[in-house]
């Protein structure tokens, strides 16, 4: 079954649960990421996923605001990993 993702340059679309992350954080990283809960990784294992393209598309439409511009659903490839 196929699982879609949004990506922006490259990047994939992840959520920060900042309440189970406060224990560890300082106050300068309070600051700088206070009401940023979604973020831009490289991380394939992070990313939100969706189990439809139409509900990608949908959360995606209800975004507005710069971090969200450029941003695309795409379909979610992993890489074949070896041992």
């Amino acid at each position: 079954m196929a699982k879609y993702c949004i990506k922006m340059e490259g990047k994939f679309l992840a959520y920060r649960d900042l309440l189970n992350d406060l224990y560890s954080w300082t106050s300068s990283n309070w600051d700088q990421t206070m009401g940023k809960s979604w973020y831009w990784t490289n991380d394939t294992l992070v990313a939100k996923q969706f189990d439809d393209q139409r509900d990608a598309s949908s959360f995606l439409n209800m975004k507005q605001g710069y971090f969200w511009n450029g941003a695309a659903v795409e379909e979610l490839v992993y890489e074949a990993s070896y041992i």
